[in-house]
């Protein structure tokens, strides 16, 4: 299986992404504090969020829809002012027309479940290759995107 190589500013896309979690205090010296304790040092998901997940679809279709265009659809209002910060929109617009010139247009063919709303991770059927995509959204509206992977294609066989 062949990979297709993308610059390495397009890695830059990648924001860092951070799911807050609770501290919770442990008790010390009592034994039944003990199994509760190591059950709250796992870190929590954030609770169900429909509104979230449904921003995520729109904005994986949006992102498809940039794509396939080679046109500016998305515009630096569905980012967040961190992103926007690291990543121009010519920069964003250039790194899709570059997928789009490699890999051809590109349909959605799956989602892989994940148990976190504001998290979305993609699989892309493009004309010549599949491409893997990740996007998250932030926790409360607007759900603005905040962090983009665009990952490496692999080659149809």
């Amino acid at each position: 299986m062949r990979t297709h190589h993308y610059p390495t500013w397009l890695a830059g896309l990648a924001c860092g992404l951070t799911l807050s979690t609770a501290a919770l205090a442990q008790t010390a010296g009592t034994p039944q504090a003990a199994p509760a304790a190591a059950t709250a040092a796992q870190p929590q998901l954030p609770a169900p969020n429909p509104e979230a997940a449904q921003a995520v679809q729109r904005s994986i279709a949006a992102l498809v829809q940039a794509a396939n265009t080679r046109g500016p659809l998305l515009t630096t209002k569905e980012f967040t002012d961190s992103f926007n910060e690291k990543i121009s929109a010519a920069q964003l617009q250039q790194a899709l027309s570059q997928m789009h010139q490699i890999v051809g247009n590109c349909s959605l063919a799956g989602q892989v479940p994940i148990p976190v709303s504001i998290v979305g991770s993609y699989l892309l059927n493009c004309d010549k290759a599949f491409v893997p995509v990740e996007l998250a959204v932030e926790e409360q509206a607007p759900y603005r995107i905040h962090t983009l992977l665009i990952r490496p294609s692999y080659s149809k066989l």
